[in-house]
């Protein structure tokens, strides 16, 4: 049908009088007086075009009004299918991001598989619809709004857990510090992947990668890059802690060191006190500075920051004290053991030699004489158990990494002794 434009009105015509009958009405008559007209279009002012729609012909209508602006209608095109799987999105790469004592030890392989995605998504959807401005804002607000819930996740998450552990050992306000460190070494880390994207031939405009590919290639250089060690002076590392503006109260700490205090929590969260109280006080207290030590030697191995491995280090002193029953508090015989020892490793740096000498001044002659029974057909006195899982704690620590050594520092993984035999 078409839509015909005039300048007037159709008349309608009046009934003459003459014509009309005489007498009563019938019932058609009534009917017929108070239905509307069917040949025009009845004025209502509920309606749009009111009266200014006429009919014309059985086949048009005609309107009574300039042309409709092009832009009076909206047009929808519907969501055309953009190759992401947004579910899945949402539920194995952006959900369960949470933080706990279990695995606060692996926070940034964490934190960098969500960016690696995030990045990976948003170069796609820039790739395909940079054209599309309005298409282009609708899909990053929807992935942006999968970062920001689960990026409140973890840090929420890492406060409730790992944060929460250096508070209940006398470090006040260390929570909402450490959280908000982490959420600004998120959103640093997020600038950082997306300018090594820029030069990656995978995120290149028309190399043909699917966002998964991209995705695999952002996390194998993620995990590189975690691996390697810091260079002197390197200010491109993710090590480096944020510029952001904190009070006098906070201390601002990189993404590496607050995997390190995980690390660290993770270790006294799982601490073996078995066998403690059956300990005599010299090798009680020689025990516990050798967990000490490790946690030590672990920091300096990982780089860690003065002001966190300060935090770190009390705070375990603290845990072991506790968990020993108040061994290490005043002038106990255990406390000057595990206060000498300390004081050999600051002097030598040398793990075996600090336990040595602390058992040379404090410890009986059967800290070296008397064998004992570990287990099986393994027997040995306790120095030389303590040399040689001293000796192999520093060896994986080399050779295998970090996350490794946990088990031996909490005591819970003491190391086999048949790859010394």
């Amino acid at each position: 049908m078409d839509i015909k434009m005039t300048s007037g009105f159709r008349s309608r015509q009046t009934v003459s009088t003459a014509s009309r009958p005489t007498g009563n009405p019938s019932k058609n008559d009534v009917e017929n007086k108070t239905a509307p007209i069917t040949d025009t279009f009845q004025s209502f002012a509920s309606k749009q075009l009111g009266d200014r729609m006429l009919s014309g012909t059985a086949n048009e209508l005609r309107l009574d009004h300039s042309a409709l602006s092009p832009k009076t209608l909206e047009y929808f095109e519907p969501d055309e299918h953009d190759g992401i799987d947004w579910e899945r999105l949402e539920k194995e790469h952006f959900g369960n991001r949470q933080v706990t004592l279990e695995n606060g030890d692996s926070l940034r392989k964490n934190v960098d598989h969500m960016i690696s995605m995030y990045v990976s998504v948003k170069s796609t959807l820039e790739e395909k619809y940079g054209d599309r401005e309005d298409i282009l804002t609708e899909k990053m607000n929807r992935l942006n709004d999968l970062l920001d819930k689960s990026k409140r996740q973890i840090v929420s998450s890492y406060e409730e857990s790992v944060g929460r552990f250096y508070e209940t050992m006398g470090n006040k306000g260390a929570a909402s510090s450490m959280g908000f460190s982490l959420s600004a070494a998120i959103d640093k880390r997020i600038a950082q992947m997306e300018e090594v994207a820029k030069i990656m031939n995978s995120f290149a405009d028309g190399s043909g990668s699917s966002y998964i590919y991209k995705q695999l290639v952002m996390e194998v250089w993620a995990f590189n890059q975690r691996e390697e060690k810091p260079v002197s002076g390197d200010t491109s590392s993710e090590d480096v802690s944020p510029k952001v503006s904190l009070s006098e109260d906070n201390e601002t700490y990189s993404l590496k060191d607050l995997e390190v205090a995980g690390m660290a929590a993770k270790a006294a969260a799982n601490m073996n006190i078995d066998g403690l109280g059956f300990m005599s006080d010299e090798e009680l207290g020689i025990c516990l500075a050798s967990r000490y030590m490790k946690m030590a030697c672990l920091l300096s191995h990982m780089g860690t920051g003065e002001n966190m491995s300060h935090m770190i280090l009390k705070s375990f002193e603290t845990f072991l004290n506790q968990s020993s029953g108040n061994a290490l508090s005043g002038s106990s015989f255990s406390a000057r053991t595990y206060k000498y020892a300390l004081m050999q490793y600051r002097s030598t740096g040398d793990l075996r030699e600090a336990v040595t000498q602390t058992g040379r001044k404090y410890a009986s002659d059967s800290f070296f004489s008397d064998f004992r029974h570990f287990g099986g057909s393994v027997s040995m006195s306790l120095s030389t158990r303590y040399n040689l899982d001293l000796d192999q704690f520093v060896r994986d620590l080399e050779n295998i990494g970090a996350n490794a050594v946990l088990p031996s520092i909490s005591g819970t993984g003491i190391h086999g002794f048949s790859a010394y035999m």
